[in-house]
Parts: C-alpha cells; structure tokens; sequence
C-alpha cells in the first residue's frame, strides 16, 4: 500500500512539472483568447465585458447594448479571474501581467483538473491506464491552451466515481449535486445531457432503497452554483439562456463571423446523419480520433454503469449533432468530446480484459490491442503539437482536405518532438 501512495505521489508531482511548464505565454487561437479576455477583465478591471482588454475584437465574442463578452459562459471566468486576483494581491504588479494571468489560468484551469483525474482514475484503474488516460488520449493535446475541456473532463469523472460508490449517503449525495451543478455552470450544453440522464440513472438504480433524503440533498446542493451561473448570464445579457441561440440579438454586430462573412467550417451544414457519423466515426469522430475506445460499445450483459455511461455519450453526441455544424471550428478532433473519454476508457479496460480471457491472451489480439493503442497515442501528440492546427485546412478550403490528414500534413516531422 505505501508503495502504491508513494508511486502515485511521484507521478503526481511529474504531471504538474510537466505539464506546468509547457503552458505558453499567449493563446494561440479565438477561442482561449476568448477565455483569457473573460477573466483579463475581471482581475484588472472587475468586469463582465472585456471592452477594456486587448481582445475587445476577438472573433469570438457575444455583443450586447454595445459592450463585448467572451462567448464562453462566465461562471468559470468570473471564479477563476476572482480567484487569480486574489492571489496577485502576494504582489499587485502581476494583475497587469497578461503572462501571468494567463499562465495561472491555464495552470487552474487545466494542470489541476489533470492531477484530478490521473488520481481519480488510480482509484478505478490501474497506473498505467491512468497514465495513458493523461498522456496518450486528446487530453493531452489539449493540455496547454485555456480551454474548459480537461476541466469539464475532471468533473465528469469525479461524478461517475462518486455514482459508482456502493453507499450512497450524504456526502457522496452532496457531491453528486455540486458536480452535476458544475457540469451545468461550465458547458450548459453537457449539463442538459448529464443531468436528466445521472438523476434519472440515480433513481432507477437505487429504485429499492432509495433514499428521498439523499434526493433531496443532490438537488439542494446543485442549486448555489446553478442559480449563480444563471445570475451571471442575465446580469450580462439579460437572458437565461445562451445568447448564441440569439443571433439577431447577441451575435449581429458588425463583422460577427457568426453571421456575416462565413468561411471554412463555418459554413458546413452537413444533413443530420451525415453530421452524426462525423461526430462519430467520420471526419471529427470521437472514435476515429480515439481508436481504442470503440473496445467501450460492447457489452455481454446488463451493466449499469454502461448504461449511464453510452446514455451520456449518446445524449451527447446527438445535442451536438443537432446544435453544432461545424464540428468544433478548426480544433484538432471532436474537443467538445473531451468528457467522455475517461468514462469510455473505463468501459473500454474492462471489455478489453474480458476479450484477453476469453481468448487467452491470444497473440493476434494483443498485437492488435497493442496497434489500436499506438494509433491512438500518435493521433494524440499530433494534436498535442497544436490542438487548433486545423485552421491550416481551413484556409486552404475544407472539402480538400480529411481533417486528420491535413493535420499530420501540416506537422509532419515535428509530431515526435514534445
């Protein structure tokens, strides 16, 4: 026992190294630009709007009674730019410090959450899985940049762990509801899935012996941070939902390219099955970037927690086949799939132990095990070398170009060297 603590204390302290000092010094791209702007404004100058930071003009951006927004929800921003404020009082010449401020974003916002889940997976799985969880799946591609992916990804996984604990009592219950309430405040299109269905999936689980107390305590402790991130929302643009389902009000400001002058992946509008097996298997697909979790979609018998997790994924994969077209603009793979990993490789462990049982770790099995693993690891340092390279596909036009293929294109030589 001592020395599993001590092995993962020692791989907990090389991923913060690591990964820490790989954060660079600028985004790279309108989206974490987008984020920095967010909590910029709030550590320098205490405000929603970002009017007053260099990214003003960003491409993503949400305009209302003429005052600039990230277009990410403000939850996040609000907390961690409050948080990051707080921290610079140590010495205040940092608040104007755009390194900084970025570098402690990322650092909160990504470092932290991937110790959460090397540590979380250790309780699941074993070290070597849960090192291949941080370093060989797109987790790791999108280690650098400001994103509320790998967040979001911690939260999801400390969810099922909590879900999966055989006594449900009042802490694991007071958990669940900050968690689930998290999801919601961080991605509300991974909320309207991950709610219905975890409740829902709680309720029949624990359908005879279930406790109305511990009920009552998940959706009590959902409502602080649910109610707060609804607050932000309306104070900023006097709307409870997103404003980007408002386009003539939020999104038509001169030169928004969410209207007006549309290029590459901005303009697909793929038929909804075409769009669904790239959300899967095609073009962005989840299991055509991350090979080995296609082990996760096979199930011998009835198994609750595959049922929870494949509802989720499901659920998820359908939101976004109807609401978003353009497969995640020019990120490298399906990034808003991030979440789901974790939970998928859980599924995907075990049916691939079954398999080698079954066969008797049969030779041709394991080299094929081994080939699935090895492509998923290339595909994830090609996206670790820049996980928005596939702007590059953009530009040159989108329909010349398979995206995967355009990014090894574009990196070439350079995908081996960390």
């Amino acid at each position: 026992m001592l020395k599993i603590n001590l092995t993962t204390l020692f791989f907990s302290i090389f991923i913060l190294i690591f990964f820490f000092i790989r954060i660079p010094s600028h985004p790279i791209s309108d989206n974490d630009a987008s984020r920095l702007a967010g909590i910029m404004s709030i550590v320098q100058s205490s405000k929603l709007n970002i009017d007053d930071t260099p990214y003003s003009k960003i491409g993503d951006r949400v305009v209302y009674e003429g005052k600039s927004y990230s277009s990410k929800p403000p939850f996040l921003n609000f907390v961690t730019g409050n948080f990051i404020k707080f921290v610079f009082q140590i010495k205040p010449a940092l608040i104007q410090n755009q390194v900084a401020i970025y570098k402690l974003s990322t650092f909160l916002t990504n470092i932290i959450p991937i110790l959460i889940i090397f540590i979380t997976s250790r309780k699941i799985l074993n070290l070597k899985h849960s090192l291949f969880l941080i370093f060989g799946t797109l987790i790791f591609s999108y280690s650098q940049f400001l994103t509320n992916h790998i967040l979001e990804t911690a939260v999801h996984l400390l969810l099922f762990y909590f879900l999966i604990q055989k006594k449900q009592n009042v802490t694991t219950s007071l958990a669940i509801g900050v968690l689930l309430s998290l999801i919601l405040a961080i991605d509300i299109t991974s909320g309207a899935i991950v709610i219905p269905v975890t409740l829902c999936w709680y309720i029949f689980t624990h359908k005879n012996n279930l406790k109305i107390k511990n009920l009552l305590i998940i959706l009590l402790s959902s409502l602080p941070i649910t109610i707060f991130h609804f607050v932000l929302n309306y104070i900023q643009f006097k709307t409870l939902l997103p404003p980007q389902l408002f386009p003539s009000i939020y999104l038509s400001y001169e030169n928004s390219k969410w209207l007006y002058n549309k290029t590459g992946f901005e303009l697909l509008d793929d038929p909804i099955l075409i769009r669904f097996f790239n959300y899967t298997f095609g073009t962005y697909g989840l299991f055509l970037y991350q090979p080995i979790l296609l082990f996760s979609l096979f199930v011998k018998r009835f198994d609750k927690k595959w049922i929870l997790i494949i509802a989720i994924t499901l659920g998820y994969i359908l939101l976004n086949t109807f609401m978003q077209k353009n497969y995640g603009g020019s990120s490298f793979g399906p990034r808003r799939f991030l979440p789901l990993i974790p939970l998928l490789y859980i599924l995907s462990v075990e049916n691939i132990n079954n398999l080698l049982s079954k066969f008797k770790n049969s030779k041709i099995l394991i080299a094929l095990i081994g080939f699935i693993y090895a492509i998923t690891i290339l595909i994830s340092i090609i996206g670790y070398q820049n996980p928005w390279n596939n702007y590059d596909c953009e530009i040159n036009g989108y329909s010349k170009y398979f995206p995967l293929i355009c990014a090894i294109k574009t990196q070439n030589a350079r995908i081996f060297l960390l």
